[in-house]
């Protein structure tokens, strides 16, 4: 199909470089799919369904509950899974989501949880560096296409610190609120105590 197109410019590597994305593609074939998608559907589980991060998801296999009188019908989640640790690879993977959610009704395909064990991999503050980094891109080209307007996006990184996504006290697609916002959404919402 036709699609979004992303022009990257490069240059050549440096050595480093080269080594660095050698020892990447090497890491690769050492995530399993089937646990890497047992991990995330316990997440989602634990954080997702049982701490009600998100009022239309019920359980880790049926989201939009809840959006009937909106014209969206409940349907399965879709687990995907890729062990690349290269950023275009993940705009390539990310994009076939979306063209596949795109040609999917409702009542087939819902949402997708999209795992990516390969980007932004450990929790040391530079995993998580890379990882903000790539779904900046992931979030910026989806607004650039106004594909916003029908997805949504959450990111989840077992080191997630919104205090170091930019911009810092802004908004960011796909990223919670600013700290410093949080007190007052939580009392617009009627949470005055909180």
């Amino acid at each position: 199909g036709v699609g979004p197109a992303l022009l990257i410019e490069t240059e050549e590597r440096n050595e480093e470089e080269v080594a660095t994305a050698a020892a990447n593609r090497a890491v690769e074939a050492t995530f399993d799919q089937a646990k890497t998608t047992a991990a995330l559907k316990s997440f989602i589980g634990r954080v997702v369904v049982n701490l009600e991060a998100c009022p239309y998801t019920k359980s880790v296999d049926i989201s939009a509950v809840g959006l009937e009188n909106r014209g969206v019908t409940p349907g399965p989640v879709g687990y995907r899974f890729s062990p690349t640790t290269d950023a275009c690879m993940t705009m390539s993977v990310f994009w076939n989501c979306i063209c596949e959610m795109t040609g999917s009704p409702d009542e087939s395909l819902s949402s997708i949880m999209l795992s990516l064990p390969g980007i932004g991999q450990g929790s040391s503050p530079e995993a998580h560096a890379r990882f903000a980094a790539v779904v900046e891109i992931v979030g910026r080209y989806l607004c650039l296409y106004r594909g916003d307007a029908s997805f949504g996006l959450v990111h989840f990184h077992p080191a997630y610190d919104r205090s170091s996504i930019m911009p810092i006290d802004g908004p960011s697609y796909g990223q919670l609120p600013p700290m410093s916002w949080l007190r007052a959404m939580l009392k617009m919402g009627g949470h005055e105590a909180e």
